[in-house]
């Protein structure tokens, strides 16, 4: 098999795949995490009755029967199904040949796998992350994430899954969960760190690789940040999206949407080089792209925690701790990703790229995952 399980701690699964063979990759990720891929797999149609209900309460204004919700989650399943399937053709050969490989791995529908890995490309749901880049004069970056997610928050926050892969290109990390082989965050043997923030703008395209494979590409396929940018500036999302990259010595947030982009660069303060980033653009020709997202009735998403105003909330508060701060360590990101976080913060992880070290941050599964304690895990002993 080409893998192993180091970790089924909840909140911190961690494995190893490797080989050049992507079928037998993913085979072996697939048999591992067969249990977990599975619960995933069946928890797709309770969420897609609950955005029927969501809808039809939208549309009524009064609780809709039940006939009329199942009748209505048919017929969203079969338009989840049909998005899967065409987002599925635009997939690079090596990509689909592991989907392939994790489907039977993993004894599951490969439409199952499929909307694993394109759900946010369908319905968006992870709109309230946060970022922050922070380097020492005499230092390098660091960067920390946190992802908050309004579906699956609870099974994404136990499941949440470190995979540490090699192959001959060389190795990366990627923090997901069990199914998923796109980067929601992750970073290479070259020192590149890379995640994306999801930033509602107009223009949603529906051909195009899906935004998490696409930065799985732009992150096995560069060694500079430099490379990362031209590619992810010409392959650009299929919806707004705010990237926070960089290496040791260089960071910046590329503001992408579907008709255009824009390079959002650290400030210097106090001896640092600081950069955050929340759900909004800030370049003056990507705000006039943006729109607001609103939740649907009847989820359980606060609004409070939704929309431009409350990315706005968060970005303030992290600036204001850039400014006050005059150090730039680990618990110095930490302490700013605390900050922000929330019952809806189903992972947190700190990349260290001079170090080739992963912190990531769990709550014993249980959110907000950033109060937790931190798991080190190195890249290069896979090396």
């Amino acid at each position: 098999m080409n893998g192993r399980v180091h970790s089924r701690t909840p909140g911190c699964y961690f494995i190893d795949l490797w080989g050049d063979d992507p079928f037998e990759r993913g085979k072996a990720h697939g048999e591992l995490l067969r249990e977990e891929i599975t619960s995933i797999v069946d928890s797709i149609p309770i969420f897609i009755r609950a955005v029927a209900r969501g809808k039809l309460l939208a549309w009524l204004k009064f609780n809709p029967p039940q006939w009329l919700i199942t009748l209505t989650s048919a017929y969203l399943t079969s338009q989840f199904e049909k998005a899967g399937r065409h987002f599925f053709h635009y997939f690079p050969e090596e990509i689909q040949k592991e989907i392939y490989g994790l489907a039977e791995g993993s004894q599951q529908p490969l439409i199952g796998i499929l909307l694993i890995n394109t759900f946010d490309d369908i319905h968006s749901a992870a709109i309230a992350c946060s970022g922050v880049a922070i380097k020492e004069k005499d230092g390098s970056f660091l960067y920390g994430y946190n992802l908050d997610y309004f579906s699956f928050t609870r099974i994404m926050a136990k499941l949440t899954t470190v995979f540490r892969i090699k192959t001959s290109k060389g190795s990366f990390f990627s923090v997901g969960v069990p199914g998923y082989i796109g980067i929601l965050r992750g970073m290479n043997n070259h020192g590149l760190a890379i995640g994306y923030l999801t930033s509602s703008a107009s223009g949603i395209k529906n051909t195009g690789i899906a935004v998490g494979i696409l930065l799985r590409i732009a992150l096995t396929e560069s060694k500079t940040v430099t490379e990362a940018v031209d590619y992810l500036s010409f392959h650009r999302a299929l919806h707004g999206i705010n990237i926070l990259l960089g290496n040791a010595d260089k960071a910046i947030v590329l503001e992408s949407a579907p008709k255009q982009c824009a390079v959002i660069e650290p400030r210097a303060q106090n001896g640092l080089n600081v950069l955050a980033i929340t759900n909004h653009y800030r370049n003056p020709e990507m705000q006039k792209l943006q729109t607001n997202p609103m939740p649907l009735p009847g989820l359980g998403t606060p609004l409070e925690l939704y929309g431009l105003a409350y990315s706005q909330k968060r970005l303030d508060l992290l600036e204001k701790q850039l400014q006050e701060t005059t150090s730039g360590k680990l618990a110095d990101c930490l302490r700013m990703l605390k900050s922000v976080c929330h019952n809806f913060t189903v992972s947190s992880c700190l990349f260290n790229p001079a170090e080739q070290e992963l912190l990531l941050i769990h709550n014993n599964g249980t959110t907000p995952a950033t109060l937790g304690a931190p798991t080190s895990i190195r890249l290069h002993p896979l090396m």
